[in-house]
């Protein structure tokens, strides 16, 4: 069991709901000093990507609320900023890149991050250690239980399907944590059942995105225009890193007959990856769809933006890296009706018939989801008011940080 005897508080401590993507309201008058919060975040990657994105903002959004937030993350090559340092310092965070924080378990890195950061946690008094991927799990966990002043270890989880069944998450999660988050119901119950961990110490959280960058009124630049789509197609769109796992070529089969039916339908497929040709230009030449089939590669900043107001609807059929599915949420804020597979966290964000379609990973079914958007003009535009509406009222950053607020203080004892 993990630690749940130390000083008897988690006993005592009030449960607060098991899932919280919801919006919680904190008790009136709360002040985070009372209960001397100060968190520091462990992110042992140097790309923007996967869940980098989700963690700064959430470790921004958590300071915006008056916790002090500190973030570690690895310095990337050459000892100079990484990609993810460098976007949390453009929100104004507190960084440390003072440890190596590798992807994956490098003894000689681990074992000299493990005593620096032991010395970092008491010299700054750091009484919540919040990690959120494997490596930087367990450094914080041995670092955690090594300080004199033994701060409280919380991991995020973003495996939509639940964590890996490996030694060491059992290890960590048995005997070194003291709360776990997860992205879905899904993640929540195979965690809970295959590592027995207590249910009053695990929560689903999900995903969010910036609802004020994701704003269907916000100007972006035109990429219909840009990509010469006429405002008479049906564009879907995918954003995925192109891999053979994220099931492009039931997209492809989809997209080949639903043409037959839809010849203004075309497919936008906003990724990039080195399997491209492999996954997705040789197949659609194969099924006769490449000139339906647009690849404006890796967009960003607004480019990105531009291209989901493009589409008239997003498919999804895979979790990525980070399985809170955060380009799906994307799509949804600025307003797209979605079709997505029966899979990890999809089915829970997206309500069937409500703010889109849920199908099997089964070509001839997506196939007829897509045209039944393409002939409802009204249906999908009334789903994409709806996909709008719910992930402002629960996916967006403040309901998400809430509710992280409130396990922080579940755990922490009142000073």
């Amino acid at each position: 069991m993990p630690n749940s005897g130390r000083n008897g508080r988690f006993s005592r401590a009030r449960r607060p709901n098991d899932h919280l993507g919801v919006t919680v309201v904190a008790p009136g008058g709360y002040n985070p000093l009372r209960y001397n919060m100060k968190v520091l975040h462990l992110f042992s990657n140097t790309k923007w990507t996967g869940p980098a994105e989700p963690v700064v903002n959430l470790c921004a959004t958590l300071q915006q609320r008056g916790i002090e937030t500190i973030l570690a993350c690895s310095p990337g090559p050459h000892r100079s900023d990484s990609s993810v340092a460098r976007q949390a310092r453009a929100k104004a965070l507190r960084v440390s890149t003072d440890l190596a924080l590798t992807k994956h378990l490098l003894l000689r890195h681990a074992l000299a991050d493990i005593l620096r950061l032991k010395r970092f946690i008491e010299t700054e008094r750091v009484n919540l250690i919040h990690a959120h991927l494997e490596n930087d799990h367990l450094i914080g966990a041995i670092a955690a239980r090594l300080a004199t002043n033994r701060p409280v270890v919380l991991r995020t989880s973003y495996h939509g399907d639940g964590l890996p069944l490996t030694l060491r998450t059992r290890l960590l999660l048995r005997a070194y944590t003291d709360g776990l988050i997860v992205c879905s119901k899904k993640a929540r119950s195979h965690d809970m059942e295959s590592f027995s961990f207590p249910e009053d110490r695990l929560w689903t959280v999900y995903g969010a995105v910036d609802t004020d960058r994701f704003n269907p009124e916000r100007p972006a630049p035109d990429l219909r225009r840009r990509f010469r789509l006429s405002d008479d197609l049906f564009v879907v769109g995918v954003v995925a890193r192109i891999q053979r796992r994220r099931k492009f070529d039931v997209l492809l089969d989809a997209l080949a007959r639903a043409s037959a039916d839809a010849p203004t339908l075309r497919a936008m497929i906003v990724g990039r990856g080195t399997r491209m040709r492999e996954v997705v230009v040789e197949p659609a030449l194969r099924l006769r769809v490449d000139g339906r089939v647009v690849l404006p590669g890796y967009l960003g900043g607004d480019d990105y933006v531009g291209a989901l107001k493009a589409l008239d609807a997003i498919v999804f059929l895979v979790p990525g890296t980070d399985g809170t599915c955060r380009a799906l949420l994307e799509a949804m804020a600025i307003g797209k009706p979605a079709i997505v597979a029966n899979v990890g966290v999809l089915p829970e964000v997206v309500r069937d018939g409500v703010e889109g379609i849920v199908v099997p990973h089964d070509p001839r079914q997506l196939a007829s989801a897509i045209v039944r958007l393409l002939r409802d003009r009204d249906l999908r535009r009334q789903m994409g008011s709806n996909a709008h509406a719910r992930v402002v009222a629960r996916f967006s950053l403040h309901p998400q940080a809430q509710a992280v607020e409130l396990i922080y203080r579940t755990l922490l004892p009142k000073q």
